[in-house]
C-alpha cells in the first residue's frame, strides 16, 4: 500500500464514527402497524461528572416536545438496588414516549428531527455524553 492511499485509509476511518453518530436508526414500516402503540425510547451515557446537565438537557428537549404538542414522555434517572444488575455501562438517563398511532409517533419524528431548539439540545447533549445515544423502538402489548 502506498503512504498515499495509506492516509487516505486512516482519514477515512477516523471520519467514520462522527457520521455512525449522526446516522439514525431507521424504523421499518412492518414495525408501525396500524393501530400499534408504540414506544420509543433514548438512552444516554453522561460524560462523569456531567449527569445533572445530560438530564437537564433531556428535560430542556422535553419541554419543546410539549410545546409543539406532542407527549413529553417520561425521563429516568439510574437508581440503586441490591436487585439491579450490577454493569458500569447501563445509561444515566433514559428518556421515554409512548404513541399511540402513526400520526403521533410522525410528529414526534418531525419535531426531533426539524425543530431548531431540539436540533440544539441534541447538539449540547454530544457535549456531555460519552457515546451517542442509543434509540429504540418498542411495540406495546396489552396481553388481552
Amino acid at each position: 500500500m502506498r503512504r498515499r492511499e495509506f492516509i487516505a485509509s486512516l482519514s477515512s476511518a477516523a471520519a467514520w464514527p462522527f457520521a455512525a453518530r449522526a446516522q439514525k436508526p431507521a424504523m421499518t414500516v412492518a414495525s408501525r402497524a396500524h393501530g400499534t402503540t408504540v414506544i420509543v425510547q433514548l438512552f444516554y451515557y453522561a460524560i462523569p461528572g456531567k449527569e445533572q446537565e445530560v438530564l437537564r438537557i433531556r428535560l430542556a428537549a422535553c419541554d419543546v416536545l410539549e410545546k409543539n404538542g406532542v407527549t413529553r414522555g417520561r425521563v429516568l434517572t439510574r437508581g440503586e438496588s441490591s436487585r439491579a444488575t450490577k454493569n458500569a455501562d447501563n445509561p444515566d438517563v433514559v428518556w421515554e414516549g409512548e404513541f399511540p398511532d402513526e400520526a403521533s409517533l410522525k410528529r414526534y419524528e418531525e419535531i426531533a428531527d426539524k425543530h431548531p431548539d431540539f436540533i440544539a439540545a441534541r447538539q449540547k447533549m454530544s457535549t456531555v455524553t460519552r457515546k451517542p445515544a442509543e434509540r429504540r423502538y418498542y411495540q406495546l402489548h396489552s396481553g388481552q
